[in-house]
């Protein structure tokens, strides 16, 4: 017997498409969310990537590459999310002097 399969689902009517450049972009959680294609070269297959940036911090690119607009989609979404839970649980930082 199978096992359900678990895919994630991004919040498809939150991502823009830029007409221009081609890349997806939202908002959750504080983080701006890019997903980018990558096209076939001759060493690497073509593939979606995505980074997640706030205002004043490096961008955390993502790691993996991914066939599906819609499963780099849900990964960049889950990221911010995780991330700011994540956060929320640190105690405060002490403050600078």
């Amino acid at each position: 017997m199978f096992g359900a399969m678990s895919v994630r689902h991004p919040t498809i009517s939150a991502w823009q498409r830029d007409a221009h450049e081609g890349h997806y972009t939202t908002e959750v959680a504080g983080f701006a969310l890019r997903v980018r294609w990558s096209p076939n070269t001759r060493d690497a297959r073509g593939s979606f990537r995505w980074t997640a940036e706030r205002s004043g911090e490096k961008p955390h690119p993502s790691h993996d590459h991914y066939e599906e607009l819609e499963e780099a989609m849900a990964d960049a979404e889950l990221f911010a999310r995780y991330e700011t839970a994540r956060r929320a649980l640190l105690p405060p930082a002490a403050p600078k002097h």
